[in-house]
């Protein structure tokens, strides 16, 4: 909880930079006023927390030592893509007010944004699809530099269960 704080806390930097200087960005047409309510949310926090962002990079530096030991014993860490059921559009549309944007990503995506903190690659994979046909998803972990191992890992799930054979059997296969 307290990585995902931190990195939760660092996420505005971006935002907030845009929010100051949209305007050296994108030209003079840009209004700050049409961001999405999250954009703006994560810059609000982001101003709560500027005393914390300090403390909030050491503990981020650390988790990176922390995530490299995770994998002195496994090649690999398997979760579901998920944190709970697949949820249908518009469970995190743009125009939800921020916060509750916010609650929901950190309930949804619990494990794969460690990837992002921790600086290891990470590949979330189709699986199958529930009994309302919505999609279900796994998602492989390694440490900082085993991308191949997971591209690998890739290869041999397509190669058992084909994407197109997926999506076939959901109905959605394009061609």
């Amino acid at each position: 909880a307290e990585v995902g704080d931190a990195f939760l806390a660092l996420w505005g930097i971006f935002p907030t930079a845009v929010w100051h200087g949209g305007a050296k960005l994108f030209g003079d047409g840009f209004d700050r006023d049409r961001l999405e309510p999250v954009t703006k949310w994560l810059v609000k926090d982001f101003k709560r927390q500027l005393p914390s962002v300090p403390r909030a990079f050491r503990r981020l530096r650390r988790f990176t030592s922390d995530y490299s030991d995770a994998y002195r014993h496994i090649d690999v860490y398997l979760t579901s893509t998920l944190g709970g059921p697949t949820h249908r559009l518009g469970y995190l549309a743009p125009d939800i007010p921020g916060e509750v944007q916010i609650a929901r990503a950190r309930r949804q995506v619990p494990t794969t944004w460690v990837q992002n903190a921790g600086g290891g690659p990470g590949l979330s994979l189709p699986l199958g699809r529930d009994a309302d046909a919505l999609p279900l998803g796994i998602h492989f972990a390694a440490d900082s530099g085993a991308e191949a191992t997971l591209l690998s890992l890739a290869f041999e799930r397509e190669e058992a269960l084909p994407w197109v054979t997926l999506a076939a059997a959901a109905g959605t296969a394009t061609t």
